[in-house]
């Protein structure tokens, strides 16, 4: 069932993507400062500990309490036509409910803007391979370090397959998948993955909490509405300006899932709007981010 429906992403996604091909990605254990603790319910989740595994799969309700050494991450990679080797590659993380319809939308959009602009675009599916439905509430945080597992693993698979400039990768994730973004820059993520590393990253709509504690290796840059009901916009404007490395967008009387081109909804509780301006900015920094070249400050202007 989960394979039929990972097939359909992939058609779905494809029929807008230019070159795509459905990709298989290693799930790697290359990074040197994880545990071996299966998941604890017992423990407080911001601890963070148990999402730092050395197993694919470590035990969390979300993913039925399984356990796995190892694992294959999927997704779908694009390349820009008319282009032949090595390119500048985004990655595109999902949110907290995985590759739900707003979000193949917005994947398609955003990876076809990018294309445009030269640009290899990877979306990962980090949810479907560890038959997981969705984490939204008390465990994201813990999933946004599993999820650092997994940009790693893509980042080092786009690298050693060659299909991507060694220091031209890029992370775009929203929400949950935007606290990856955040945590991937930490300097703790940085140092324990010492063959290659992120450009930068860019988090939509994350959850900040936790990462005031965290010193900073790489450049982020936030963007999040002050209307934002799924996650407190002030813990991500507490960080800004953070090692000189944090830039934070603040977005006034904007929502959760303002990058997303549908009529507003509830989901999971919280007000979920298209906000034109917003979206429109976010990707108009982002581009420009990545055009510049500049990795090496927050790039507040």
């Amino acid at each position: 069932m989960i394979r039929n429906v990972i097939t359909v992403i992939i058609v779905a996604l494809s029929v807008s993507m230019a070159d795509a091909e459905e990709v298989t990605i290693p799930w790697k254990q290359n990074f040197t400062y994880t545990t071996d603790e299966v998941f604890d319910s017992s423990k407080p989740l911001t601890v963070g500990r148990t999402g730092r595994t050395i197993r694919f799969m470590n035990g969390a309700p979300e993913e039925g309490r399984k356990v796995q050494k190892t694992g294959n991450l999927r997704g779908e990679y694009s390349h820009p036509k008319r282009v032949t080797g090595p390119v500048p590659i985004v990655i595109l993380m999902h949110g907290c409910s995985g590759l739900t319809k707003p979000v193949l939308d917005w994947a398609k959009e955003k990876g076809r803007m990018l294309l445009d602009n030269g640009m290899g675009v990877l979306v990962l599916d980090s949810f479907g391979p560890r038959q997981v439905n969705k984490t939204c509430g008390p465990p994201n945080y813990h999933w946004g370090w599993r999820r650092v597992e997994d940009a790693y693993s893509a980042l080092a698979w786009l690298i050693d397959t060659k299909r991507a400039l060694p220091d031209k990768v890029f992370v775009i994730g929203r929400s949950n998948g935007g606290t990856t973004a955040i945590m991937i820059a930490t300097k703790s993520a940085v140092a324990g993955h010492q063959e290659y590393k992120f450009a930068r990253t860019f988090a939509i709509s994350p959850a900040c909490n936790e990462m005031e504690k965290f010193d900073f290796a790489i450049p982020v840059t936030i963007f999040i509405g002050d209307k934002d009901m799924a996650n407190d916009f002030k813990l991500c404007t507490a960080i800004d300006g953070k090692d000189s490395l944090i830039k934070t967008v603040l977005f006034k009387g904007v929502h959760h899932g303002f990058e997303d081109r549908a009529p507003p909804y509830v989901f999971n509780g919280w007000r979920m709007e298209h906000n034109p301006k917003a979206d429109k900015e976010s990707m108009d920094e982002i581009l420009r981010v990545i055009q510049s070249g500049d990795t090496k400050r927050a790039s507040h202007q």
